[in-house]
């Protein structure tokens, strides 16, 4: 069963697709150095480029590492990098058809394409730049996680007149509330006050 899934994957062709659409990537400097029905690998002297179709989820996308042993980037961290605005209208493509891998991998190598002509691949700072915006995305992550905690807890002890809690819950993250959120922390800092 195994083995007619991995051949199922095979006639999708996505591993040809990848190599004829991201072949402008071998003009480079890059080399074609492993492919399979769902993963193609490309390197230079400094860079590896994997592209890939997903097991699971049979979404088509990339990333970037270096090949002297770094974290790897994914596509969507590039792209943010390159273009923070384009981000927002990113999604990986899924694809379960031969055309639908040729269409996905179509639009992924023109996005790449456009990334490298940014200079992206030239960028000496590439690297330390992604792992600053993963360390950023990661503290806004926890943010809000913290924010909608608080959010939550200040809102139950709101309706139960529970000032002190209210206080309590969202006094640690007072800098970043909202202008009717604050206006809810003074009132509860002297409701507080006054039931003490």
């Amino acid at each position: 069963m195994a083995s007619e899934f991995i051949a199922n994957r095979a006639l999708l062709r996505f591993s040809d697709e990848v190599k004829a659409r991201f072949a402008f990537i071998e003009t480079l400097g890059f080399r074609c150095v492993r492919s399979e029905a769902t993963l193609v690998r490309f390197e230079s002297t400094k860079l590896a480029v994997t592209v890939y179709h997903e097991n699971l989820s049979y979404e088509i996308s990339s990333a970037i590492e270096s090949v002297h042993g770094s974290d790897a980037y994914s596509f969507s961290e590039v792209l943010c990098l390159v273009n923070g605005e384009r981000i927002e209208q990113y999604r990986d493509y899924a694809a379960h058809t031969v055309e639908g891998v040729a269409e996905g991998v179509r639009r992924l190598a023109e996005l790449f394409r456009k990334c490298v002509d940014a200079g992206i691949l030239n960028d000496r700072e590439l690297f330390p730049r992604l792992k600053l915006q993963r360390s950023e995305w990661a503290k806004n992550y926890t943010l809000e996680i913290q924010l909608k905690q608080a959010r939550n807890k200040s809102e139950s002890a709101w309706a139960e007149k529970d000032f002190g809690k209210v206080v309590q819950a969202l006094s640690p993250l007072q800098e970043h509330l909202d202008p009717s959120e604050l206006k809810k922390l003074e009132y509860a800092k002297k409701h507080s006050n006054a039931s003490t």
